[in-house]
């Protein structure tokens, strides 16, 4: 009997399965679509951050009293039937870090080697699934945000994730929203998702369900652990002018800015200006 189907399989480095569907008789092919398109319709959303909102600016960061210069939110999106890839990197990172399997991974507790094996993880795991597996992260420069705006935090935070995110998951019917609820104050979270949920709506004039699942944390979800790596990695380009990890990933995240100089006329890179500490240290370069 010839069979309704042939998989074909391919591995990669890092041991990860795809697999195509070659053969399919009109039955199962219609089948097989069907299942397709309703899983595609679905997606996870795990957002974290790096940096903060203070407004602290004339004070030495980190060390001083000080708020960070910049601040950025980080989003890993997953079609909600390869939510298992994720888990299957950050097991993979642990092996290669020799911690056990329940540790919380962070950012700011990683070692030069092993931040850089992590983004090469990532930016593969993205090359294999670009279609099932993708990362965005925006980024504010806090000392162009307008003093009315800096009043209200909550609203700069819930508009950076709307200008970052939205375009994207118009593509979905629904979505499944984890931020970290560590990071959120207690009157923001409903806000967070409310605003969100009328921006896809009234304004981007979809359907999209968000479902909201704001009291989870990183410790048990690993997804948040994925965000707030790639939040440190793009964080730190902008924040300690350290490029090396931004240049792994800049190919495979969506990388927005906000409030942002315009030095699109100036041949210096980007990352020549972005580890000043202080205005005048900007004022000068904007006046090259």
């Amino acid at each position: 009997m010839t069979p309704a189907f042939t998989i074909i399989r391919k591995r990669s480095i890092l041991g990860y399965q795809g697999q195509a569907w070659h053969g399919l008789r009109k039955p199962c092919l219609l089948f097989a679509l069907n299942y397709w398109e309703q899983n595609l319709s679905a997606a996870t959303i795990y957002l974290d951050e790096s940096g903060d909102l203070g407004w602290e600016l004339e004070k030495p960061y980190p060390n001083g009293g000080g708020s960070s210069r910049f601040f950025t939110i980080a989003a890993v999106i997953c079609d909600s039937r390869e939510i298992h890839l994720i888990k299957r990197l950050l097991k993979k990172f642990l092996v290669y870090l020799k911690s056990p399997h329940d540790r919380e991974l962070k950012w700011v507790n990683l070692k030069f080697k092993n931040r850089i094996y992590f983004c090469h993880l990532a930016a593969e795991l993205k090359g294999l699934y670009p279609n099932s597996v993708h990362y965005y992260s925006i980024t504010v420069y806090k000392r162009q945000v307008p003093a009315h705006i800096r009043s209200d935090s909550d609203k700069l935070y819930n508009y950076m994730i709307g200008l970052s995110l939205l375009p994207k998951m118009c593509e979905y019917k629904t979505i499944d929203f984890i931020p970290d609820w560590r990071n959120l104050n207690v009157n923001s979270d409903n806000s967070l998702t409310d605003y969100l949920q009328i921006q896809l709506w009234f304004e981007k004039d979809v359907a999209t369900i968000v479902h909201n699942h704001v009291r989870r944390n990183s410790i048990s979800e690993k997804g948040l652990q994925f965000a707030d790596l790639i939040a440190g990695a793009i964080q730190q380009y902008y924040e300690d002018n350290c490029s090396e990890y931004y240049q792994i990933l800049k190919n495979c995240t969506e990388i927005k800015q906000l409030y942002f100089p315009n030095i699109s006329d100036h041949p210096k890179p980007l990352e020549l200006m972005m580890g000043s500490q202080n205005q005048h240290e900007l004022l000068a370069f904007k006046a090259l």
